[in-house]
């Protein structure tokens, strides 16, 4: 398939919907009133404080959520198939309600769903099998993948500050908790195709968000990624998949 064929794709079913768009707006607004919820003036109530914490939250969240839905966008339109990115309306009350019981401690950030379909032909005389569920699976992995990826980039290459902290967090909290397997998340696909897959993406993951809180950089931080990989996913088949 030409370059040409693969930018007109782009052009045509990239783009979200009007409703997608506005949805997506919401999901940073929320998100962004969350990880800013403690930030509502350091020695006192400050509303001033807060609102530009918020902004500043939103913006980092749409930047993420962009991350995350864009990378799932790309590789459904290289595979033939097409994603909806909707606000989880239960998951973001619950993701709220979290936010005022434990005064912003439990920060719940996977409030979107993805949905994936097939594109419509284009031409006759083309045919293609239906998606399957490993498609799919790939599909939605890119978003969590996206997200931790970029945040490893921010945190070897972008020079500390509050924000850049913020950001990284936020994309290692979008992509641990998106691979959770709860429907309508991300993980629930990779855990439906693959239980040990998907304990070794879940190792990856979790074990990068442990070294970026305890300050690792480099061959160490590699390190622990590739060692959660490994026990993770070795661990889940030991004691689960064996016959």
């Amino acid at each position: 398939m030409s370059w040409t064929t693969e930018w007109g794709k782009i052009k045509r079913e990239f783009p979200p919907t009007r409703d997608e768009l506005l949805e997506f707006l919401l999901a940073a607004v929320v998100i962004g009133f969350i990880i800013s919820f403690r930030d509502w003036g350091i020695t006192e109530f400050s509303v001033k404080e807060g609102l530009v914490n918020w902004l500043i939250g939103a913006l980092i969240a749409a930047i993420a959520l962009a991350i995350h839905h864009g990378a799932q966008r790309l590789v459904a339109l290289r595979i033939d198939t097409k994603v909806e990115n909707r606000l989880w309306w239960n998951g973001s009350v619950v993701a709220i309600l979290l936010a005022f019981v434990s005064a912003g401690a439990l920060p719940f950030v996977a409030l979107t769903r993805t949905t994936v379909t097939d594109l419509k032909l284009h031409r006759l005389g083309h045919y293609r099998y239906r998606i399957g569920t490993v498609g799919k699976m790939w599909t939605v992995l890119a978003g969590p993948l996206a997200n931790g990826i970029v945040a490893l980039l921010a945190w070897s290459f972008l020079t500390p500050s509050p924000n850049v902290s913020s950001f990284i967090m936020l994309n290692l909290m979008m992509a641990f908790f998106n691979i959770l397997p709860i429907p309508p998340l991300d993980g629930i696909y990779v855990f439906y195709v693959s239980r040990t897959f998907y304990a070794t993406i879940f190792g990856g993951i979790f074990a990068a968000g442990i070294g970026y809180l305890i300050g690792l950089t480099g061959i160490l931080l590699i390190l622990i990624i590739l060692i959660g990989v490994l026990v993770a996913g070795l661990a889940w088949h030991y004691w689960f998949e064996r016959d």
